[in-house]
């Protein structure tokens, strides 16, 4: 086995990968297009990247999920703990929709690179592929490394200490805090979505984040972020409370 056009703001790290301090290679492999971080390069990476498929189909690949939108795995490579998350397409219409688009993997190769300049954690990228068919965008991969720890939603549940549950909820607004001066949204805030790392969030599943040109196209996009992180705590009655009051000190529509 092997051994997971956007407007840039003031204040937002630029887009040119080269400028990080990991180079980043490109390369193609029949109909599938590679880029990844030359600090995770080695023959058994290669090896995976030009064949995700085969990684994801591998009887000790650890099957985290998979439906007919995602397929996400567990490797291991190199001695250490990887990600692979392949973007299905469910049909035809599908298909066509999302090959003029960017790919879902591509956006969270940028924002994963985008995130820690802002002072947020999340998991880091190793790689992005993208299939291609004739012109049109076909399937992609993200592959990030492995980040331990529990979930937000496994870790805040009822019963847990309520002072460390407002520290955790304080500092998962902060980080909201710093989208908002970006005009950041995340796109699919569920607990699952954050983990704690040392009791810190990390945000995750980033496929569906988005940068936004408007006021008023963040303003919807964050109504609905808000929406979903509450909805994590409405079966528990404290964290619920803590989360809104967190949020309302910080003038978030809570």
């Amino acid at each position: 086995m092997y051994d997971q056009p956007m407007e840039t703001q003031p204040g937002v790290p630029p887009k040119d990968y080269a400028q990080l301090s990991d180079a980043v290679n490109q390369f193609s492999s029949g109909h599938l297009r590679i880029h990844h971080h030359t600090r995770d390069d080695s023959p058994l990476m290669r090896q995976a990247l030009e064949n995700p498929d085969g990684v994801l189909s591998d009887p000790v690949c650890q099957i985290v999920k998979s439906d007919n939108t995602t397929t996400v795995g567990m490797i291991s490579c190199d001695g250490k703990k990887f990600i692979v998350k392949r973007y299905n397409t469910k049909n035809l219409w599908h298909y066509v929709r999302r090959s003029v688009r960017r790919a879902r993997a591509e956006n969270c190769w940028h924002f994963a690179h985008l995130l820690p300049g802002l002072g947020i954690s999340t998991a880091p990228a190793v790689a992005w592929i993208q299939e291609t068919a004739g012109p049109l965008k076909a399937r992609s991969w993200f592959v990030s490394e492995f980040t331990e720890g529990p979930t937000c939603l496994e870790y805040l549940k009822p019963g847990v200490d309520l002072s460390r549950a407002q520290a955790i909820m304080g500092r998962i607004v902060e980080a909201l805090k710093i989208l908002r001066e970006h005009r950041i949204t995340h796109g699919d805030l569920k607990a699952s979505n954050i983990l704690l790392r040392w009791e810190r969030p990390v945000l995750i599943d980033l496929d569906a984040m988005r940068q936004h040109r408007t006021v008023s196209s963040y303003h919807n996009a964050l109504n609905n972020d808000v929406c979903r992180f509450l909805k994590n705590w409405q079966n528990s009655p404290q964290l619920l409370d803590i989360a809104r009051r967190l949020l309302a000190a910080e003038n978030f529509p809570a």
